[in-house]
């Protein structure tokens, strides 16, 4: 089934003020005015907001599938029949309790948030999940600090920490960035392991976490989409909720903070190991092996039935030669003897020499 795919980047992340968002409905609503699309894709929590808040405005008939949106029971309640999709949920008491797990001797938690309204959503979730460590760990709170200071302060903390990237959209001073980019530039300048919430920042330097999983999300919103494009109806397809974290940790960095894997959840997914040449060609190895002792075992044969042969032709040479030897001794004898009387003798002497001229060779 073909299908034309129009992409928006919405860009709510870093600007986000009413100004802005209503500007962008009237954008869209005179972009698509006369050729609405069929089906509407939203990402995350922010297009998925817009679109249900301006809905009237924008797509009243068309359905809408959302994904990796966090919302919550109420709004999900009230969605309306032609709006499904896949939920997203942050699993910070799971990756708190990974956290240490992994680092027994863990004493402080620094938790890195954003200066921004988004940056600052997740915090009730995060200070919840942090009411059963606050007796066992010291929390350091970086909140809102520039990447430069930011840097600085994860290079500088004290020993036996682990840190927490919750979300870092804008610093105070209302700069943006790219939460992976951020994700990244801790995790090179840190003195302690990082910890992320996201599977998409697994490359970025982070040791791990319960992560969301992205990429399984938007899977599943795609079934979903073509689902509904082939002729089903939304309000059939019941919304996924994703409650479940899978625990996901990079290799690379369990080695470089000498992390012991027996102390991970046995149904951890390990990403980025560094397979050895027999890991990775186990079979070929195997077979290649195997053809080599074949051949090596039939060279063996060969060359054995080589020198049982060489013995048996240089046997027959000796033999050969001793029987030339007689016949032409006894030649030389006939020819000199001569005598008609005397053929029985010389029957019996060429018998006797040809007996004893071969007796060397029955012995051997």
């Amino acid at each position: 089934m073909p299908v034309e795919i129009d992409s928006e980047d919405l860009d709510l992340s870093s600007i986000h003020d009413e100004e802005y968002v209503r500007k962008l409905v009237e954008i869209y609503a005179l972009k698509y005015r006369t050729s609405p699309p069929n089906l509407i894709i939203a990402t995350h929590t922010t297009a998925t907001r817009l679109l249900l808040n301006h809905r009237n405005e924008l797509f009243p008939d068309v359905p809408i599938v959302f994904c990796a949106a966090v919302l919550s029971s109420e709004e999900l309640e009230q969605l309306p029949p032609d709006v499904t999709g896949v939920t997203s949920k942050g699993d910070f008491s799971g990756t708190l309790k990974l956290m240490s797990r992994l680092h027994p001797d863990m004493r402080q938690i620094a938790l890195i948030l954003g200066g921004s309204d988004l940056d600052a959503s997740p915090e009730p979730a995060v200070r919840k999940a942090l009411q059963p460590f606050e007796n066992r760990f010291e929390l350091i709170w970086l909140r809102g600090l520039p990447l430069r200071e930011l840097t600085e302060a994860v290079r500088a903390l004290p020993s036996h920490t682990a840190i927490l990237y919750v979300l870092q959209l804008a610093d105070r001073d209302g700069l943006s960035y790219v939460p992976r980019n951020v994700a990244q530039a801790v995790a090179e300048a840190a003195s302690a392991p990082v910890y992320g919430l996201w599977d998409t920042l697994i490359g970025t330097g982070i040791v791990g976490g319960c992560l969301i999983p992205i990429e399984q999300e938007g899977v599943a919103a795609g079934k979903i989409a073509r689902r509904i494009l082939l002729g089903e109806a939304p309000a059939s397809i019941p919304v996924i909720r994703m409650e479940q974290n899978p625990v996901i940790v990079d290799a690379r960095q369990l080695k470089r903070w000498s992390i012991d894997e027996r102390l991970l959840p046995e149904d951890s997914r390990i990403l980025n190991r560094e397979h050895s040449l027999w890991q990775d060609h186990r079979d070929a190895i195997l077979v290649a092996s195997g053809l080599i002792v074949l051949q090596a075992l039939w060279i063996a044969v060969l060359l054995w039935n080589r020198k049982r042969l060489q013995r048996t032709q240089t046997s027959l040479s000796l033999e050969c030669g001793r029987r030339a030897q007689a016949e032409e001794l006894t030649r030389k004898l006939q020819t000199r003897l001569g005598l008609p009387d005397k053929q029985s003798t010389l029957g019996a002497l060429t018998g006797r020499i040809a007996h004893e001229i071969n007796q060397p060779l029955i012995g051997g």
